[in-house]
Parts: structure tokens; C-alpha cells; sequence
């Protein structure tokens, strides 16, 4: 089979498969700092918010938003440094934010009023998990779309960024750690097929597999990515047989 042949059916796969499809964006080389990491999710994001309100005080977002539309029309002086200022809030915002809605999702498992601990650790998780996306995207590069990175390892042109391989990946980080009030558990979806995808699960310790959290990056191509695993369009079961210590 040609070269030419594979890139035609590969394109054809990425026109016939049911997800997957998400661009590729390079997530930037961010890292959260020692005192970020002392301090809950969500006061860090608190600043960012500040910020932002901050910039929103001197010149609208709208007008900024156009400003970036249209490099040309420089605005005045303010309106520059508010823009540069703007732009620097982006990383941060879209990173935090991330974090927080994750943290979210990870406390709700613990249903009711979980306890003060269970929180800190869905904390300590959750930034765990979102920074590791971010490592991940600089390692992994994906080209395009997951399927067509699936398609450049397979033919050798690189090597990592496959479902299973953000799986391995992630646990190899959360594992180092002990997890009082949450598992980790593998999920796997159309088994044995083209289609078939993994992704980490995560439950609250005790509870079953169908309530926890499929974190699952391969399939937005790179970018942050969890969704409740029963209601999902992806049918996950549990794969029992995996040895998930670091």
C-alpha cells in the first residue's frame, strides 16, 4: 500500500469516525507554581478573574476584542496596554478554569457534603491531572486530529500520543500519590475495533465504575477533557486486568 493510499484512507477515517475529530491546539509550556499549588484552585483563579475585571474597569472587553480583530487600528495608548495586558490573562484563565471545573466535577463524586479532606485532595488532583495535560501536549504534539496522530505513530513518524498512552501517562503521576477518598480506574471503549479508545476513570473510593469520570484528552486532541462516564456516547467498561501502580 502506497503512502499516498494511507494518507487518502486516513482522511477518510477522520471523515467517518463518530468522535475524535477535535483540532489539535499546542497547549503552551505552563506550570503551576509553589505557592499556586499551596493555595485552593479556585483562589488562584479568583486573581486571574481580578485581573481581568481589572482591565474590563479601563476599556470594555468588546472594544478589546475588536482591537485584536484588527491590529491596524492601534486604539490609544491605554487601550494598547489594556490589549497586551488582556492577552497575557489568557493562558492563565483558560488553565485555571480547567482546574476549578475539574476539581468541581471530582468533589460532586463524593455526593452530600463531603469532608474538608476529600476536597483538598479533589484540589491536589486536579492540578495534577490539568498540568500534566499541559506537559503532555509540549511531549506528545499532536498533528491535526487524534485519529490522524494515531495514524502518524502507526507508520512510524511518531511515537507517543495514543489513548491508551494519556492513560498510562496520567497514572504514572497519580500514582505516585495516595488517594484517600478517590480510585483510579481504566475505562475502555469499543474494545478490539478501529474505534476503540481508553481513559482514565476516576470514582469515588468504594463507588461504582459507572459513576465516576472518564478524563479522557486523546479524544478533544490534546486539550483538557472529562465527562460523566454513564450518559456518555462512548460506552466505557472497566478493564480490571491492568496493573495501574506506577
Amino acid at each position: 500500500m502506497t503512502r499516498r493510499t494511507l494518507l487518502i484512507l486516513a482522511f477518510a477515517l477522520l471523515i467517518s469516525a463518530p468522535a475524535a475529530t477535535a483540532v489539535a491546539y499546542l497547549l503552551p509550556a505552563y506550570k503551576i507554581t509553589a505557592e499556586q499549588r499551596a493555595m485552593p484552585a479556585e483562589e488562584t483563579l479568583d486573581q486571574y478573574e481580578q485581573k481581568l475585571g481589572d482591565i474590563r474597569a479601563i476599556v470594555p472587553l468588546t472594544v478589546l476584542a475588536d482591537r485584536r480583530r484588527d491590529y491596524k487600528a492601534r486604539g490609544e495608548r491605554r487601550e494598547r496596554a489594556a490589549l497586551a495586558s488582556y492577552d497575557e490573562l489568557q493562558e492563565p484563565l483558560i488553565f485555571w478554569r480547567a482546574v476549578v471545573d475539574l476539581k468541581q466535577r471530582l468533589v460532586a463524586l463524593q455526593g452530600g457534603q463531603p469532608p474538608k479532606e476529600a476536597v483538598v485532595e479533589a484540589d491536589e488532583m486536579a492540578k495534577l491531572v490539568v498540568q500534566r495535560i499541559y506537559d503532555l501536549s509540549q511531549e506528545y504534539r499532536v498533528a491535526f486530529t487524534a485519529l490522524f496522530q494515531n495514524f502518524l505513530i502507526n507508520i512510524g513518524a511518531k511515537t507517543r500520543g495514543l489513548c491508551y498512552h494519556y492513560v498510562e501517562d496520567l497514572l504514572k503521576t497519580l500514582s505516585q500519590h495516595q488517594w484517600r477518598f478517590f480510585e483510579l480506574r481504566w475505562g475502555k471503549a469499543w474494545a478490539e475495533s478501529w474505534l476503540e479508545n481508553n481513559a482514565l476513570v476516576v470514582t469515588a473510593k468504594g463507588a461504582t465504575f459507572e459513576s465516576g469520570l472518564a478524563i479522557d484528552s486523546w479524544r478533544s486532541a490534546g486539550k483538557p477533557f472529562w465527562t460523566a462516564v454513564k450518559g456518555d456516547s462512548y460506552p466505557w467498561k472497566e478493564i480490571v486486568d491492568v496493573d495501574l501502580a506506577p
